[in-house]
């Protein structure tokens, strides 16, 4: 097995652990009194704090992004608009529904980086672009309806926590931009995990929510979440990322709904209709779609011919 192969492998495990994580927060809320902010406040400070320790322990200065006043008020922005935002709100949305449902409203957040770019960035969307959006529409249409197209088969809070997370997903992808370009990309993460966990924390203090408890299997569940839905695939992923190519990494990343919902179906039992079925995969091709470079869908040309061994464009180059 190829060093590439191998990290392949790796970064299906990470969207492994990540499509067990959204269940574990499922689980919690269904069996404890912890609730979608206590268990956000858990993870991002908890996982910030641990990711920050690790990065330390192997000698990078992990203090040297703070001594800046700029990069105080990115990693601000990043944390509370763009991490606190995207998984307290998708918490909510697996609290009100389900893991695969509050996975693939998030991850339509890319529709929204995409609009970003177009405006703000000038860069134009793919062509593929409509296409994957019909088909998302479609998928959602048929997530909300199951079909009925009388009524809708959701609640409204779900929508509504599921449009917060994609705004939280665009932010986070957008916001940390150029300070990933000067710091590790661990760096930039965990100090806004820190910051966005301790706005968590000022909330629910406000909130003056209950301690939650924790015992036998569901405290396992929740440093779970903490350390093998936060720190250790998110380490492995970054990794593996640099081998790949973050093309293909994107795209293995994105299983992570496929795993959601095989765990939601198995272990949680959760029962979903055909129509449920093929909404999610309707929005889980047209996320895909979305995710592929320009350079998939075009012919390599020589001197104005396709070559003969390259007839078929559709392979990604990563």
């Amino acid at each position: 097995m190829t060093l590439k192969q191998k990290n392949i492998l790796y970064i299906l495990f990470t969207s492994l652990l990540w499509g067990l994580n959204g269940n574990m927060g499922a689980y919690l809320f269904r069996t404890t009194n912890l609730s979608p902010a206590g268990l956000t406040a858990m993870r991002l400070l908890f996982g910030g704090a641990l990711l920050l320790g690790l990065t330390r322990a192997s000698g990078q200065d992990i203090f040297d992004i703070l001594k800046t006043k700029s990069n105080l008020v990115w990693l601000a922005l990043y944390g509370i608009f763009g991490l606190f935002v995207m998984q307290f709100a998708l918490y909510a949305c697996i609290f009100y529904s389900n893991a695969p449902t509050a996975c693939l409203l998030q991850y339509c957040g890319i529709f929204l980086v995409i609009f970003y770019s177009a405006v703000f960035m000038k860069v134009p969307p793919q062509k593929m672009t409509w296409i994957a959006l019909v088909l998302t529409v479609v998928g959602v249409v048929l997530l909300l309806t199951k079909g009925d197209f009388n009524q809708l088969h959701i609640s409204g809070i779900t929508l509504l926590t599921g449009f917060i997370a994609m705004l939280g997903y665009t932010v986070s992808n957008i916001v940390p931009l150029q300070l990933t370009l000067r710091y590790p990309t661990k760096i930039v993460a965990g100090w806004a995990m820190v910051i966005g966990g301790l706005f968590m924390v000022l909330v629910c203090i406000l909130r003056q929510e209950a301690l939650p408890d924790l015992g036998g299997f569901s405290l396992l569940a929740a440093l779970y979440c903490v350390i093998f839905g936060t720190v250790v695939p998110f380490s492995l992923y970054l990794a593996s990322q640099r081998v790949v190519g973050p093309t293909i990494a994107s795209l293995l990343g994105l299983t992570e709904s496929v795993f959601s919902t095989i765990f939601s179906i198995f272990w949680l039992k959760e029962v979903f209709s055909l129509t449920d079925l093929l909404g999610m995969t309707l929005i889980f091709i047209g996320v895909v779609l979305m995710s592929l470079p320009d350079e998939f869908w075009q012919k390599p040309r020589l001197s104005g011919k396709v070559l003969p061994a390259e007839k078929n464009p559709r392979k990604s180059t990563g």
